[in-house]
Order: structure tokens, then sequence, then C-alpha cells
């Protein structure tokens, strides 16, 4: 089992101890392993949930959990169940009492169920909802109720038809990495300019390379690498849902907030996910309530310094950088 995959898999699911459905699951763990498969992804959630770090749940295409980390126990031996008073002696026809008292088949009508009424629940109104969803009961929901928390794109408003970003109130709507704390196994790189005290690595040498200009270029006021800060970019790709997490966000001396994506090769799926990203900018500015966006594909992750020049007022004049 890849320990990469392990620990992507322990960190997508929420720990506040609510479900994640296995096809949102799926999705999101692609985005950092474009080649995972169903098979391995099983196989790697199976053996977390025997170790009893992720429950399983319910709902369509199933769901986890996380779990208290203890796993569940075995099953008590047949061995150690009641047995039976033993026949006394003699007659076949002397009277036989068990030593336990039958509840396999308790009289009809007096069942729990039956004779105790649940009570009822209560829901909690999110007024960023709107009234007329309806939801069914499958492992969808949770993907669901994620995307309604992100930036929502509404078609059909009174900006000439453009598309208008709606953010939710509140902590749904905005992020910081305020809370972002959390250990890792993945090589570290030192960072100045970030606003955590790292920069966790996915890559050999293209993110440290990328942070090394962000923190070498004079017209970047602070960056930080969209590592569990929960900022992404839900996009639709061929029927389906996904979610996009960019690479970094930058705040430059123009008081702008560049997203930058760095990609060696454009392929169909970085395409769709660039195309979204514009878009999403595009609402967020018309908005114009959350400060200026914008979006950045950079394909040679030594030529960041060169082309956020586009952003910011002070320019880096080093040139780009050769990886070796």
């Amino acid at each position: 089992m890849s320990i990469k995959l392990r620990d992507l898999i322990l960190g997508c699911v929420p720990k506040d101890g609510s479900t994640i459905g296995n096809q949102a699951l799926i999705a999101e763990l692609r985005n950092h392993l474009p080649d995972l498969n169903d098979t391995e992804y099983h196989a790697t959630k199976d053996t977390l949930v025997a170790e009893g770090l992720l429950a399983k749940g319910r709902g369509r295409g199933g769901s986890v959990s996380r779990a208290d980390g203890k796993a569940a126990a075995p099953a008590a031996s047949a061995s150690a169940k009641s047995k039976p008073a033993a026949m006394p002696a003699g007659n076949g026809s002397a009277a036989y009492a068990h030593a336990d008292e039958a509840v396999l088949r308790p009289d009809v009508g007096v069942e729990a169920q039956f004779s105790h009424r649940k009570p009822p629940k209560t829901y909690r109104y999110d007024s960023s909802l709107a009234p007329e969803l309806a939801w069914d009961e499958n492992g969808e929901r949770p993907f669901a109720e994620w995307l309604l928390k992100l930036v929502a794109i509404k078609k059909g408003s009174a900006t000439g038809g453009g598309e208008l970003a709606i953010i939710p109130h509140g902590a749904a709507g905005r992020g910081s990495t305020l809370y972002v704390d959390f250990h890792t196994t993945k090589p570290i790189y030192p960072v100045t300019r970030c606003h955590l005290n790292a920069m966790v690595a996915d890559t050999n040498k293209w993110e440290q390379s990328a942070a090394f200009l962000l923190d070498s270029h004079p017209g970047v006021k602070r960056w930080v690498k969209n590592d569990r800060l929960g900022f992404t970019i839900p996009y639709r790709h061929r029927g389906l849902l996904h979610r996009y997490i960019p690479d970094f966000i930058v705040v430059t001396d123009r008081a702008e907030n560049v997203v930058i994506e760095v990609k060696g090769r454009v392929t169909d799926d970085a395409d769709v996910k660039a195309k979204a990203a514009e878009r999403w900018v595009e609402a967020v500015n018309r908005l114009g309530e959350h400060g200026v966006w914008r979006y950045l594909l950079v394909e040679d992750p030594g030529r960041v310094g060169e082309q956020l020049n586009a952003f910011t007022s002070s320019s880096f004049e080093v040139g780009p950088l050769r990886l070796t």
C-alpha cells in the first residue's frame, strides 16, 4: 500500500467525523494521484478500516468517516456461549428448562420498536441553502453539501448575462491559513514570505523551485501553498462534478490575489481546470466584494517569477530559473 495514498486518504476524510462518499473521495485523491484506480483505493481504504482508522458508512457507492483508532473487537468464540442445562438422567420425558431467557422470538407486538416511539429529529436550518432543495439519503450527500460551501456560479444575473459568484456568509464562504496545523512525513521546504512555517513538497524539484521564486520576487507580499486550506474550485468534466485544487495563492504588491497552477504539460483535464478557474476568477471579480483575483497557469516552474510580473508593480529581473 502506498504511504502517500494512505496519508492522502486520511487527510481528505473530514476531521469532524462526518462521512464522505467513496466516489467523491476518489475524485479528490485523483487531483493528487491522477493514475489512481478504484482497486488500489478500495484496497488501501479496507486496510485503514481494518486498522480502526476509518469506518464504513452507508449510501449508494459507500462512504467512509474517521474512526476512534480502535479496531473492532473480534466476535466471541462459539465455546463462550451459554450451554443449555443438561438433561437429567432417567426418564427422557423429564421437564427441560433452558438456562437463558429466550429473546430471539418475543411475543408479537411487544418488541421495543413497537412499544417505544423514537423522539422527533431536529434539523438545523442553513440560510445559504435554497428552500426547494431536497436531499436523497445516499453517499453523494456529503459531496453536495461541500459544494454548497464553495463559491457557486449563477447564470442570468443582472450584470449583462455574465456569471456572478455567490459567496455563503460566515466561515462557509471564506477560508484562512490561521487554523492550518498538521503533521506530515513528506519533505518540507523552508520559506520566508509564506503564511506557514514551511512548505510541504509533493515534488522533487518543481514546487521547491516555484517556492524559491515566490520568496525571491520583490512584488510578492505573501504566499501559501494550497495544502489543506479547503480552497477548491468546482468544475464539471465529462458530466461529473470535480474539485480543482490549485497549487499556490499569492498576494502581490498591487493587492491582487493570484491563483497559480504549475503544470508541465497541459492535458485535456488541465485545460478544463484552467477554464473553470478563469470563469471562477471572473465571477468573483464581478461580485467586487473580495478584492481582485487573477489566475496564472505556468508550464515551466523556472518562469514563475517572470510570468508573475504581469500582476506586480515590482518586477523580477533575474530571468528564468534553470532546473538541473
